[in-house]
């Protein structure tokens, strides 16, 4: 993050979810800023978190690599799941923004929406969701606390909650195939073939990724290769991981070019340079944080 033109950094809150929304929602942001002069926050790295912004200053610009093309953040906006670095966003005058960052399969969870058509785009919140979100941001608008905006959202998002119905088995299975991503569950990077993986649930392998894609935004072996990217951050993050060579052991890749090739579709940069623009106020750092 780049604040040679600013005078003062953004200050950002973080706060965890009550336990019923643990399995849906990563954690809450909020982002604030009187920014003299032009900030740039970049890159928009490859991440599965959705994200439910609402922007209260001067909403983001959105500026797209190999593009002249330029465009403000709405008020509210759904961001879905981001597949490679694919923006940057400039930053000015002053900046509040406060949002929910969903854990794959929340979008999908808690509004029924099928994220393969919001993988690497931002929408209108407004739009999807309807005069609810009007009213949702007027309320934490008018508030003074970020206490209290965790709690009106805690709130809506609970009311979403119970309106869905029973847990969906699927759910369980894309949680299983990240933590086997994030090598936290037996052998590390012990991966099934996606064939063995729909078996399992009784699906055909069209039918699995299909529902996998709808859930998530992307493939399988996309979700895969981003786990282990955001997984290879936060253990670079961690005190007791010193060097590239040691993370890219501990997560299986074939040797340290291995991983490099991944930072550079991911992230668009190697993995030193990447680990450097993840700076305290970017995103990324919040979401590689070690979780309670």
């Amino acid at each position: 993050m780049d604040f040679r033109d600013s005078v003062t950094k953004l200050a950002v809150r973080r706060a965890e979810p009550s336990k019923c929304l643990r399995p849906f929602v990563h954690c809450y942001l909020q982002r604030d800023a009187r920014v003299d002069g032009v900030v740039t926050v970049e890159p928009v790295m490859a991440r599965l978190e959705q994200a439910f912004e609402f922007h209260f200053g001067e909403p983001y610009e959105v500026r797209l690599y190999g593009s002249d093309e330029r465009d403000d953040c709405p008020p509210v906006v759904v961001v879905g799941p981001q597949t490679h670095r694919r923006a940057q966003l400039i930053l000015r005058g002053t900046v509040s923004a406060f949002a929910v960052m969903l854990r794959p399969a929340g979008l999908h969870r808690l509004f029924g929406l099928p994220l393969d058509r919001f993988a690497d785009c931002g929408t209108d919140a407004h739009s999807l969701l309807g005069h609810c979100v009007t009213e949702l941001r007027e309320r934490l608008g008018n508030t003074e606390t970020f206490a209290e905006r965790v709690r009106l959202m805690e709130k809506f998002l609970s009311q979403k909650l119970l309106l869905c119905g029973p847990a969906d088995p699927f759910a369980g299975t894309i949680a299983i195939v990240l933590r086997r991503a994030q090598g936290r569950v037996g052998d590390p990077w012990a991966r099934d073939r996606v064939s063995d993986i729909a078996f399992q649930t009784g699906l055909s392998v069209r039918q699995f990724e299909r529902r996998f894609r709808e859930y998530t935004g992307v493939a399988p072996i996309v979700f895969s290769r981003i786990a282990r990217f955001q997984e290879a951050l936060r253990l670079k993050m961690s005190p007791e991981f010193r060097s590239w060579i040691a993370v890219a052991h501990t997560l299986g890749y074939h040797d340290q070019m291995h991983m490099t090739r991944d930072f550079y579709g991911l992230a668009g940069d190697s993995p030193s340079r990447a680990i450097v623009q993840v700076s305290p106020e970017h995103i990324m750092s919040a979401l590689t944080q070690e979780e309670p």
